[in-house]
């Protein structure tokens, strides 16, 4: 016997135990007490619907004897034969025909003999005309010649055919009583051939005062809403093949059903809508939709925005409410209402809802702004290639923080700009943060125009000069750096460098911030050296440079200042002089000497044995 079994998990906590009513055992059921023919357990069928609930027990030691085809009432859900009872076959050509919310329901499912099982004939002939028909469709026979799928002894083995039971799980009132609102439905199937499964479900309402709602219509089980308080029937129609699949009997199907009277007793009705929050962590609720039954405006609205599905923690109250969520994730959210002014049982109703919020993408992880040498053609430069690609997320870009407008972030002209980045999810989160990306095109710098060097007074240092082609700053690195830049106005820049000893080459580079290729200059130290002055006798003052010419000054007198220029301000001049016969020497250290440095040219009497000048 394969018994066919959906199990209900329960998805709404009840404050009361749960209940199955099986509406198979309302009232008493019949017991026939004697043999009977064909008409006579017709009749017992009839007469006794309305002291039956619609069951029929064949005890140990009864028979019904089949000579005529007859047709069992539909107000009959069940036959069942207990151990030892039987409905055997007289005749050939003779059918017992069962409505499709009927079942024969067989206890002894060993005994498969002709004679002695459950169903059979009365002598040993056994034929496949006679029959058990269900719905117009011929369900088995007692013996398989011909074309039949189910013989009496897999009728047995079965324990009968099929048999639906609807289980509902609802609050224990009384009897088929529950609450308006929601409640869940399961069935048992049973009798069914080895190997055989349903392939079909179908709920329907057959009657009640207002509409039911079924969220899985065609399942084992479903969920039903009635909102308007009253009686109601529903049917649970089920097709079973004859043969399991891959068999030719599976192609052959007998549909039977089963009914299941409900009485929905007035209840408010819990419910609320909310706005997808998508990303946002606040998110406002609103149970406006709720069912207020007796419209007396007393109901109570709970909220827990974290139901476990059993025990309801009240985290709120109020018609409508805001709830801020610690983080992103998934959450139960219910709804308790409660009205004081209908039946206790039906009080209170919880609805809940998943509310799922999405996580928001980090802000983009930025590798470093951007700043290229300018090419010829200007080359194009673009933020994205700045952004650390991550898998499922997008980048938009603004030209500032708080920027509205998207922008595309590139730069394809001398100078820099600072884009800002957001990171979008595929599911349209944005990061909370924006990440700055700045590009810079730097101009690259000319040529040198010029460069020299020139010693300074005394010999010992000389310095760097270098004429520019520059459009912004530079810094010199090298020999005599940094020294001063001057902005010539016109597109070039003169350098100075600081006093470089001599002997020491000189090797310059100008970077504008190490982004362009540098400019460079070099070369060797000068050589500096010393004039000479002579003052030989009589008075005549030479001049002996570097060159080795001597230019005479011409005679003067011994006390009267000399004023004379020289060829060159660099280096150590010596004056040497001599006394005229007839003077005497006045005194060995200075006499109103004086020296003053103006273009080149200083003052000087000779009044002294010998002194040295140093130019500065």
């Amino acid at each position: 016997m394969n018994n066919y079994v959906f199990i209900v998990w329960v998805k709404k906590a009840l404050i009361f135990a749960f209940v199955f009513l099986f509406f198979s055992k309302v009232f008493a059921d019949c017991t026939i007490n004697t043999d009977l023919n064909q008409t006579e357990f017709i009749d017992f069928l009839n007469s006794n619907e309305a002291t039956c609930n619609g069951t029929v027990i064949i005890p140990a030691g009864i028979k019904i004897t089949l000579n005529s085809t007859i047709t069992v009432p539909n107000h009959i859900n069940q036959l069942i034969i207990e151990d030892g009872g039987q409905i055997l076959w007289a005749s050939n050509n003779v059918n017992l025909i069962l409505p499709q919310n009927t079942a024969l329901v067989i206890e002894n499912t060993s005994d498969v003999g002709t004679q002695t099982g459950a169903i059979g004939s009365t002598t040993n002939t056994c034929s496949n005309n006679r029959r058990i028909i269900i719905g117009g469709i011929q369900y088995s026979a007692c013996s398989g010649q011909g074309n039949v799928c189910l013989v009496f002894g897999d009728l047995i083995e079965s324990g009968g055919t099929p048999k639906i039971e609807i289980d509902v799980v609802t609050i224990g009132i009384d009897g088929n009583e529950v609450c308006v609102g929601t409640t869940l439905l399961g069935a048992e199937i049973s009798g069914l051939p080895d190997g055989v499964e349903p392939t079909n479900y179908s709920w329907t309402q057959e009657s009640g005062p207002g509409t039911i709602i079924f969220d899985s219509p065609n399942t084992e089980g479903t969920e039903i809403t009635a909102l308007t308080p009253g009686i109601y029937t529903i049917r649970l129609t089920v097709t079973v093949p004859l043969g399991p699949e891959g068999t030719d009997c599976f192609d052959t199907e007998v549909t039977v059903f089963s009914n299941v009277v409900l009485n929905f007793l007035a209840s408010p009705v819990a419910d609320f809508t909310f706005l997808d929050p998508g990303c946002d962590l606040m998110v406002n609720f609103d149970a406006s939709s709720s069912i207020d039954v007796g419209d007396n405006g007393n109901l109570l609205y709970e909220w827990d925005f974290s139901y476990d599905g059993a025990t309801f923690n009240t985290e709120g109250s109020g018609q409508t409410i805001q709830n801020t969520f610690p983080t992103s994730g998934n959450y139960n959210v219910a709804l308790k209402v409660t009205d004081p002014d209908v039946p206790i049982d039906c009080q209170e109703d919880i609805k809940e809802f998943e509310v799922v919020i999405l996580a928001v993408p980090a802000a983009p992880q930025s590798n470093g702004d951007i700043t290229e040498c300018a090419t010829d053609p200007l080359q194009t430069l673009n933020a994205n290639d700045a952004i650390s690609a991550v898998s499922g997320i997008t980048y938009r870009w603004y030209d500032s923080i708080e920027g509205l407008i998207e922008v595309i972030p590139t730069l394809n002209s001398i100078g820099s700009v600072t884009f800002y980045a957001e990171a979008v999810s595929a599911d349209g989160c944005v990061s909370m943060e924006r990440t700055p990306v700045t590009l810079e095109l730097v101009l690259a710098q000319g040529s040198i125009i010029s460069e020299s060097t020139a010693c300074e007074p005394g010999g010992d240092t000389y310095v760097i000069t270098a004429t520019i082609e520059a459009a912004g700053t530079l810094t010199a690195i090298g020999t005599g750096a940094p020294g001063t830049f001057f902005d010539n106005a016109n597109g070039t820049l003169t350098w100075s460098s600081e006093p470089v000893a001599i002997g020491t080459d000189y090797d310059v580079s100008f970077e504008d911030d190490g982004v362009c290729d540098s400019i460079n200059i070099s070369g060797t130290s000068p050589v500096c050296c010393v004039s000479e002055i002579v003052c030989p006798e009589p008075l005549v003052y030479q001049v002996l440079p570097c060159s080795d010419f001597t230019e005479e000054l011409g005679e003067l007198p011994t006390h009267e200042e000399v004023d004379f220029r020289l060829s060159t301000t660099q280096g150590r001049i010596t004056v040497f002089y001599s006394i005229p016969r007839g003077f005497a020497v006045q005194n060995s250290s200075y006499e109103e000497f004086s020296n003053s440095v103006n273009n080149g040219s200083f003052t000087s009497n000779c009044a002294i044995e010998s002194v040295t000048f140093e130019f500065l």
